[in-house]
């Protein structure tokens, strides 16, 4: 499970615990930390534990920069033994706990017992003290809520404490370092699916991880009406386990509506390849609205204020709309239809 180094005695060994929110946007954001850390440490080999995800991501294959990632398996006191012996049999040189969505125990206390000789976190955030920073030897305050600091920044932020940096730039072009097989994937999926390459291809994503951020599938099935109606464009519907409900409804009315579409229920590197490829992609807060914003494809999504400073995707040609009240369904239909011409230049080819 762990990787030898026996040949590698030079190799810095790095480890990051996210066991605490390993939802798949969480994960995404956190790419320019790990960036800044293998750019820092060019021969280092970096490991990631994770923790239970909505979506079955290998983020080894979409964050090429980890070297390892492995699950922290807490279902018997069996398996926590054994994992805690492996761990401490890959001698770390440093640790490091994000610590941006929560302050976890569990991730203090698997990067200590990792025996890291670096452990770098947070004393505090938002004024909240971090009653295990005493595990830590390398911390400091936070006050991320204030400075309305982007997710993505956060984690840099984290590893700046041991020289670790990106640009403004650098983390704005962020993108997925896609394999030759999941372009090839990507190539055929589009060619045996969207034949006619003069059509735009654009895709949706109803459902998402929690309720707030869920714009309502009538809004969703409306906004397709309009955008069939246009463009007679080639819609791609893009589904998660939690969201097959959803789903579901949005497919019945699209049925009675007569409107074709396709959808793809894949969440990973060929996914990810697949959205790199169309036009457009229209999608509440959720995990793979962050897939998509760093696959290279325009992304266009749906906020309520109090998430609009902190996860809206920053990378180049992605847009948000925000609600003007804390109900995401106060995003009208005709005001996100105009965005959609807008990011499309109004082309109907």
């Amino acid at each position: 499970m762990f990787a030898r180094h026996n040949n590698m005695q030079k190799t810095i060994k790095i480890l990051i615990v996210r066991q605490e929110s390993n939802m798949v946007g969480d994960t995404v954001c956190l790419i320019p930390a790990v960036k800044a850390l293998k750019l820092k440490f060019p021969e280092s080999y970096i490991t990631m534990v994770y923790g239970w995800s909505h979506y079955n991501v290998s983020y080894k294959k979409i964050i090429p920069e980890l070297d390892e990632v492995i699950y922290y398996d807490n279902s018997s006191l069996k398996s926590k033994i054994k994992f805690f012996k492996m761990l401490r049999r890959a001698k770390y040189d440093i640790g490091i706990v994000p610590s941006t969505i929560k302050i976890s125990s569990n991730s203090h206390l698997i990067n200590f017992f990792s025996g890291a000789k670096k452990r770098a976190g947070v004393r505090s955030v938002d004024g909240k003290t971090n009653k295990l920073r005493f595990l830590l030897n390398i911390k400091s305050d936070f006050d991320w809520k204030k400075q309305k600091t982007h997710q993505m920044e956060r984690g840099l932020e984290v590893v700046r404490q041991i020289g670790c940096d990106l640009s403004k730039e650098e983390i704005i072009k962020t993108r997925f370092k896609l394999s030759d097989s999941a372009l090839s994937f990507a190539e055929k999926y589009i060619i045996n699916q969207f034949p006619d390459k003069e059509k735009l291809i654009i895709g949706f994503h109803p459902g998402a991880g929690q309720k707030v951020n869920t714009w309502h599938y009538n809004n969703f099935a409306d906004l397709i009406e309009l955008i069939d109606s246009k463009y007679k464009p080639y819609i791609l519907i893009t589904s998660g386990e939690i969201d097959k409900e959803i789903t579901n409804r949005l497919s019945d009315i699209l049925k009675e509506k007569k409107i074709n579409f396709i959808i793809c229920d894949k969440k990973d590197e060929e996914f990810v390849a697949v959205l790199s490829r169309i036009s457009l992609y229209i999608t509440n807060n959720t995990g793979v609205m962050h897939l998509a914003s760093i696959s290279g494809t325009k992304v266009l999504s749906f906020f309520i204020p109090s998430m609009c400073y902190q996860w809206p995707p920053i990378t180049e040609g992605c847009e948000y709309i925000v609600s003007p009240t804390d109900n995401i369904n106060d995003i009208e239909v005709n005001n996100v239809f105009e965005k959609v011409i807008s990011m499309t230049g109004g082309n109907t080819r």
